[in-house]
């Protein structure tokens, strides 16, 4: 919680990066289209593999490598190769109906050896992650 790297890597040392986005405001099955995007500050073949936590309670300051949850729920995607100082998107697309009323909470792991890195909620350039949300306000009304 103190860096301002989401930083993965499973050669020079195992990393993964967890993300919460607290989604309590948003009606569960109202989201149509839901896309993070993330700012690589390191290139690498391969950006890791992105997987929903099924546990969502934890904090960004308390969370150790013994307490993280575990990447237990749906695989969101594995990304390819990541060039550094541009914006990634992955699209939620998988799991935007599953969306709302709760946190999302996300584990980053590396799916290669090599070191990948993005921006964390602390990158002093303003490269904070992002999660882009569509939801029709409307829906379950009848």
């Amino acid at each position: 919680g103190r860096n301002d790297e989401l930083r993965i890597d499973g050669h020079g040392g195992v990393y993964h990066s967890l993300l919460k986005f607290d989604l309590s405001a948003v009606e569960k099955g109202s989201v149509e289209q839901a896309v993070l995007r993330l700012y690589a500050v390191d290139g690498s073949p391969s950006g890791g593999t992105f997987v929903v936590t099924t546990d969502s309670d934890w904090s960004t300051h308390r969370v150790s490598w013994s307490t993280a949850p575990s990447a237990d729920g749906q695989i969101i995607e594995t990304l390819g190769e990541v060039v550094p100082y541009q914006w990634v998107e992955i699209d939620l697309h998988k799991i935007a109906q599953d969306l709302g009323g709760e946190s999302l909470s996300i584990r980053i792991a590396p799916s290669h050896g090599l070191r990948c890195a993005y921006s964390s909620s602390r990158d002093r350039l303003g490269h904070l992650p992002q999660l882009l949300i569509k939801a029709d306000l409307f829906a379950g009304m009848t």
